[in-house]
């Protein structure tokens, strides 16, 4: 059985860092595009040399 990251992922530790620390922001690299969600911006893995 093979489970597609880009579709359903979720980041639980990402999620927990941030309940913990309140950074301003976090990074998540994912197949999705550019954009920002829930403090979170959104980079695309092909993107990911950008930061």
């Amino acid at each position: 059985m093979f489970y597609n990251a880009a579709k359903g992922a979720r980041a639980k530790s990402l999620k927990v860092y941030m309940d913990t620390y309140k950074p301003a922001y976090a990074i998540k690299l994912s197949a999705k595009n550019f954009g920002f969600e829930d403090n979170k911006k959104i980079v695309p893995l092909y993107a990911a040399f950008c930061i």
